[in-house]
């Protein structure tokens, strides 16, 4: 039987988040647009974009459908109705999460 000859932990990446609200034109936060990207500097050089959901509370499944702690995604949530662009510093992605977002 063949193994992985990577062990689990070498497969599990520890990435910036960012998350960016699109609608900079006073939009409810509740409703609006959010670029979702991974890697690279906060200017997206070097971002991958996982998705553009609409409204909060797809923004907070896409979150959570990353793995991301409730407590990071609420304080994203709470930023977020006030700044444009917020950071979650170190997300562990896995081959198993990817794969679930079709990457």
């Amino acid at each position: 039987m063949a193994q992985d000859a990577a062990p689990p932990a070498a497969r599990t990446a520890t990435i910036p988040l960012h998350i960016d609200r699109l609608n900079h034109d006073g939009a409810d936060p509740a409703g609006a647009e959010y670029a979702v990207s991974m890697g690279g500097t906060k200017d997206a050089v070097g971002t991958v974009l996982l998705g553009r959901p609409k409204g909060l509370s797809a923004l907070v499944a896409l979150l959570r459908g990353l793995e991301v702690p409730g407590t990071e995604i609420e304080a994203a949530c709470r930023a977020l109705t006030e700044q444009l662009h917020y950071e979650v510093e170190r997300v562990s992605v896995t081959p198993a999460i990817l794969g679930r977002l079709r990457l």
